[in-house]
């Protein structure tokens, strides 16, 4: 319900104007898919043998995205201070929407995060591959290899686009910070040229 409804939302707001990134709508209906796998998945040995590893992983993830929601308060409380949102604009943990120099430190900790499930959605394959037989049975045989193997599809899909997306956003706002100074810059000389001209004739 969690992702699916975050999806949705995400749609209500590119509909409306908004510059989210499209992967993270499609990182919620994923995510979904990927609950509803682990919903399924029979409490055998190897689930059992990942429930301590996905509940580490949830629990860092929630830890870093309390650290996004802090920062975001702050964030809309400066920019609401300054005029340029109202009350009804809203920030949320799941994306990077803006870069302002306190959320670099955050930058990290997202990607321990997404190396972390990468690392997970990799050993999910490998036990897929290595541990399941699948070789040695006919596939209406399968118990559980289908939810190994979709958790690990899961979680690399997830991971890699993450991190892309990180990265782009990083770059993104970075370059227009960068081409922000040079405009500014630009106009300081532009006055400067105009002033001396003024004070010449």
């Amino acid at each position: 319900y969690y992702f699916v409804s975050l999806a949705l939302r995400e749609n209500i707001l590119l509909v409306n104007g908004s510059n989210i990134r499209p992967w993270w709508i499609y990182h919620h209906y994923l995510s979904a898919a990927g609950t509803v796998v682990w919903l399924v998945w029979p409490q055998t040995e190897i689930y059992l043998s990942y429930v301590p590893y996905v509940t580490c992983l949830c629990l860092y993830t929630g830890v870093v995205q309390s650290m996004q929601i802090l920062f975001y308060q702050k964030r809309d409380y400066a920019n609401r201070a300054l005029g340029k949102t109202g009350h009804m604009d809203i920030s949320y943990p799941e994306t990077l929407t803006e870069l302002p120099k306190e959320l670099l430190i955050l930058v990290p900790f997202l990607f321990i995060a997404q190396v972390w499930q990468m690392l997970l959605g990799l050993s999910f394959l490998k036990t897929f591959f290595f541990e399941c037989d699948i070789l040695d049975k006919h596939w209406t045989e399968f118990r559980e290899e289908l939810q190994v193997g979709a958790s690990g599809v899961f979680a690399i899909i997830l991971a890699s686009g993450n991190f892309i997306a990180t990265v782009l956003t990083v770059y993104r706002k970075a370059n227009q910070k960068q081409s922000m100074l040079a405009l500014k810059e630009e106009r300081e000389q532009l006055s400067r040229v105009l002033d001396h001209k003024v004070k010449a004739s």
